[in-house]
C-alpha cells in the first residue's frame, strides 16, 4: 500500500513536475535570505555562522530549490533529492542554466534517503514535503536522525484551518473521479471552480490562490495523491516525538495582524484561537533543532549578511509577503550591523527582525 502510494506520488511529479517558473526567473538574495543556513545558526543558536563548508540538505526539492539555495549557499555543496525523476531533470538544467555548479543530486524518497544515508546535515530545508507522506509522524523522526547534533531544519507543512475549505474542493473532486492521472485533470478542476456561484465559500477560498496560474500548481493545491494538514497541538506533539524543539515561526504580515487581534496570553494560546475559528489562512513554517530553544532574549543584532550589497530604501520580504519601506534610520542600522552589534536597546523596527533583515545574537 505505502510502496503503491510512493508511486502514485512519483507519478504525479513526473507528469507535473513543481513549481514552474521561467527559465529566466533569476534570484533575488534578498528575497531568499531569510532561508539561509545564517539565519538558522543566528535562531537557534543565538550566533551568525557562515554556511562555508556545511553539510545541508534539500529534502523534496522540487524543481527551483536547488538553484534558489544552491545560489544562495555558494560557499558549499548541497544535496538535493527528489522522489521525481523530471523534477530533477528540470532543477539540473536551471542550475546549468544560471551557472550554479554546487548541488549534487539524488533521486530518492524522503523516508528511505534520510533511513540509508549515513551522513548528518547541519541545515536541512524541507519545504512543503512532509504533509505529503504517506506518514508524516515517520518523516518527522527520520528529518530529525539527518540531522547532526547541533543541526537545525527549516520546515513548511499545511495548517488544518488553512485546507478546510480546500479539502472539501479535493474531496469533490474526488467524488467526480479528477485525479492527476486524468486526462485534462487541472483544466476540469479549474472549470469546476468558475461553475460555481460567485459568493460560494469555496470559489471564494480560492481567489487569491496563485498555485492556480499553472498546471503543476492546480495539481498541487487541489488534486494531490496524499496530503495530510496539521493542528498546532498535533504539529507540537509530533515534533516532540520527534525530538525537535520549535525555535521560531515565520509569521506574514497578514498572520502577524491576526495574532495581534486574537485572545491568549501566549502566542500558543493565540494559535489555538485562530485554529479553532478557522482563522488561519496559511500554512506553518518554522525552524526546529534538537536542541531547547536558547531563552534569553538576544543580546544585540545582527545584520544578515546576505543583504551585504543589496541595502535599499524598499526591501521585498519573503517572510512576510510584503515590501518595507525603510526609513532613513532603518538603513543606517541595517548598513552598520553588516560590521558591528547593534545594541538590543537601540530603537530597531520590529519588520527588520520578523523579515530575518537583523538577527538576533548573544554577543
Amino acid at each position: 500500500m505505502l510502496e503503491r502510494l510512493r508511486e502514485e506520488v512519483r507519478e504525479q511529479y513526473n507528469k507535473y513536475p513543481y513549481p514552474r517558473f521561467s527559465w529566466f526567473a533569476k534570484v533575488d538574495p534578498v528575497a531568499t535570505c531569510h532561508s539561509s543556513f545564517e539565519v538558522g545558526s543566528a535562531l537557534t543558536k543565538r550566533e551568525i555562522q557562515s554556511h562555508g563548508d556545511k553539510k545541508i540538505a534539500l529534502l523534496g526539492c522540487g524543481t527551483f530549490e536547488p538553484y534558489a539555495l544552491g545560489f544562495l549557499h555558494s560557499k558549499t555543496r548541497i544535496d538535493a533529492i527528489d522522489i521525481s525523476d523530471t523534477s530533477l531533470k528540470l532543477a539540473k538544467r536551471r542550475c546549468l542554466l544560471h551557472g550554479v555548479k554546487n548541488v549534487d543530486f539524488y533521486r530518492h524518497d524522503f523516508l528511505n534517503f534520510c533511513r540509508s544515508n549515513e551522513d548528518k546535515y547541519d541545515f536541512i530545508n524541507c519545504f512543503g514535503v512532509i504533509h505529503h507522506l504517506s506518514d508524516p509522524k515517520e518523516g518527522f523522526k527520520v528529518l530529525s536522525k539527518a540531522l547532526n547534533k547541533n543541526g537545525f531544519a527549516r520546515i513548511m507543512v499545511y495548517s488544518k484551518a488553512q485546507r478546510r475549505k480546500t479539502q472539501a474542493i479535493q474531496n469533490a473532486a474526488k467524488i467526480l473521479g479528477l485525479t492527476p492521472t486524468t486526462k485534462g485533470a487541472p483544466s476540469k478542476i479549474r472549470n469546476l471552480l468558475k461553475a460555481l456561484p460567485p459568493a460560494h465559500p469555496l470559489k471564494l477560498s480560492q481567489l487569491l490562490n496563485s498555485e492556480l496560474k499553472t498546471r503543476s500548481g492546480t495539481v498541487d493545491s487541489l488534486l494531490h495523491v496524499c496530503e495530510t494538514a496539521f493542528g498546532i497541538q498535533e504539529l507540537r506533539t509530533q515534533l516532540s516525538e520527534a525530538g525537535l524543539h520549535l525555535h521560531q515561526w515565520d509569521f506574514s504580515q497578514n498572520l502577524q495582524s491576526l495574532l495581534i487581534e486574537a485572545r491568549g496570553r501566549t502566542l500558543l494560546e493565540q494559535l489555538y484561537f485562530l485554529e479553532c475559528f478557522d482563522q488561519w489562512p496559511g500554512p506553518y513554517t518554522f525552524w526546529v533543532s534538537k536542541n531547547p530553544p536558547i531563552q534569553k532574549e538576544p543580546a544585540c543584532y545582527r545584520t544578515n549578511p546576505h543583504l551585504r550589497g543589496h541595502l535599499k530604501a524598499k526591501l521585498s520580504s519573503t517572510v512576510l509577503k510584503a515590501t518595507l519601506n525603510l526609513t532613513f534610520e532603518d538603513l543606517s542600522i541595517l548598513d552598520a550591523g553588516l560590521e558591528n552589534p547593534i545594541s538590543s536597546t537601540e530603537k530597531i523596527s520590529k519588520s527588520l527582525i520578523t523579515s530575518r533583515f537583523l538577527l538576533g545574537v548573544s554577543g
